[in-house]
C-alpha cells in the first residue's frame, strides 16, 4: 500500500530542523508542501485546537516536534475493566487514515499529525529507563495515540524502534498496524523482539468503517512476509461489530488468517467489541455518515463507554474464540481488552486474578 496522504503544511520546531527524520521527511514530501519553522511545539497544537476550521486540514498537516515528555508510560486502562499492563512508547500522535470509529476524536481537539524528530533524544531517554529497571520486564507499543506504520514511508521509525528494542533483554516491541509500510524492517536484525501485529477486521467492516486503510488482503500479505522475515506476529481484532452477517464474515476471517501465520508464531490475539465514548456519537455522525454500527443497541458500561450489552458481548467472545480454536489456534494465547473478570469467566471458565497476572500471561508469550 503506497503512502497516498498528501502533506500540505510541515511545521518544524527549531530544535529539529537539522534531525535525520525531519531531512528525510522533507526529501520525501517534496517541494509541494508548505514549511514553516515555529519556534515551539505548543503554539502550533494551541492554534489548531482553538479554530475548528482548521481540523480538516490536520491530516494534512505534520508537526515535526522535538522531544518533550516522558518515553515510557503506561496504558491508561479503564475503571472496572481488566487491563493487560501494555506500555506505551510514544513517538507521535494522529494517524493520516479514516476510521470512523477512532477514539482519537475524542481525545484531541484537531487531527493534526504529530511525531517526535528528535528520535536520538526520544530513544535514549527511552534507553535510560530500560536500563534503570533491569529486573523490570517492558512489553511496549506505539499504539495508544498513533498507527505504528502508517507514517514510516515519510518518517523512518518503525526500523529505528526496531533496532533500538533488540539490545534490551528486558524488552519487547510490539507494532500494531492498520497499514502494510514492512519494506525497511523485513531486513532489520530485530532479534525476534519485536512483534510484528495487526488490527483485523471484515472485509465489509474496512469499507465502510476504516477508510484509506489496507484491505484485509494486504494486511494478512504483510504478516506473511513479516513471519517469512522471522518476526513472531500478533492479531487484534478490536473493534468486534455486530451486524447481520457477522458470524460468517469473522470466522471467514480468522480461517484465512490461520492460512497465513503459523500458529506457533503468533505471540497473542486480542478480542474486544466495539465500545466508544458517549461524546464520539455526534463526531461520527457529522464526519461519517455512511457508518452504520454506531445504531446498534448499546449500554453504557462501567467505564463510561458505551457498549453492547454483556450478553451480547459473550455471544460474539463465545463464537470468536471457538472459531480461533478449530481454525488451528488451540494453543493460542487469546485475551480481552478491556473486559470484565464475568466475560471472562463466562467465555473461557475463568479469569485473571488482577492486571499483574494478565500482564504476565502476556509477557510470558513475548519471551517466546
Amino acid at each position: 500500500m503506497p503512502f497516498e496522504t498528501p502533506i500540505h503544511q510541515i511545521f518544524i520546531e527549531t530544535p529539529v530542523r537539522e534531525t535525520e527524520i525531519t531531512r528525510r521527511v522533507l526529501e520525501r514530501v517534496g517541494p509541494q508542501a508548505e514549511v514553516i519553522e515555529v519556534g515551539t511545539a505548543r503554539e502550533v497544537l494551541e492554534r489548531f485546537a482553538a479554530d475548528p476550521s482548521l481540523n480538516h486540514k490536520g491530516k494534512r498537516s505534520l508537526l515535526l516536534t522535538d522531544f518533550h515528555a516522558e518515553p515510557i508510560k503506561p496504558c491508561p486502562g479503564t475503571l472496572n475493566y481488566l487491563c493487560c499492563g501494555y506500555q506505551i512508547l510514544n513517538f507521535g500522535q494522529g494517524c493520516p487514515m479514516e476510521c470512523a470509529y477512532c477514539i482519537l476524536q475524542g481525545y484531541f481537539a484537531s487531527s493534526l499529525l504529530v511525531v517526535q524528530a528528535n528520535s536520538a533524544a526520544f530513544l535514549k531517554s527511552a534507553a535510560d529507563r530500560l536500563r534503570a529497571e533491569p529486573d523490570r520486564f517492558f512489553r511496549l507499543g506505539t499504539g495508544e495515540f498513533a498507527d505504528s506504520l502508517a507514517l514510516d514511508p515519510l518518517t523512518g521509525y518503525a526500523r529505528r524502534l526496531v533496532e533500538f528494542i533488540r539490545d534490551f533483554p528486558n524488552a519487547r516491541l510490539e507494532l500494531k498496524s492498520k497499514a502494510v509500510h514492512i519494506e525497511e524492517i523485513l531486513d532489520a536484525d530485530h532479534r525476534g523482539h519485536t512483534i510484528c501485529a495487526w488490527s483485523l477486521n471484515t472485509p465489509e467492516a474496512i469499507a465502510r468503517e476504516e477508510f484509506r486503510t489496507a484491505s484485509l488482503d494486504e494486511r494478512l500479505a504483510a504478516a506473511a512476509r513479516c513471519q517469512e522475515a522471522g518476526y513472531p506476529l500478533a492479531f487484534h481484532f478490536d473493534p468486534i461489530f455486530y451486524y447481520d452477517g457477522w458470524e460468517d464474515a469473522y470466522r471467514g476471517v480468522i480461517e484465512r488468517l490461520f492460512a497465513v501465520a503459523r500458529p506457533g508464531n503468533i505471540r497473542w490475539i486480542s478480542l474486544g467489541c466495539f465500545r466508544y465514548l458517549p461524546g464520539l456519537e455526534e463526531a461520527i455522525r457529522q464526519r461519517y455518515p455512511r457508518s452504520r454500527f454506531i445504531y446498534a443497541d448499546f449500554i453504557l458500561g462501567g467505564d463510561r463507554k458505551m457498549r453492547y450489552p454483556q450478553p451480547l458481548r459473550i455471544h460474539i467472545y463465545r463464537k470468536m474464540v471457538e472459531w480461533i480454536r478449530q481454525a488451528g489456534g488451540r494453543d493460542v494465547l487469546v485475551y480481552f481488552c478491556m473486559e470484565n473478570a464475568q466475560v471472562w469467566r463466562s467465555v473461557m471458565g475463568h479469569a485473571p486474578r488482577d492486571n499483574e497476572e494478565l500482564a504476565g500471561w502476556l509477557d510470558a508469550r513475548c519471551r517466546g
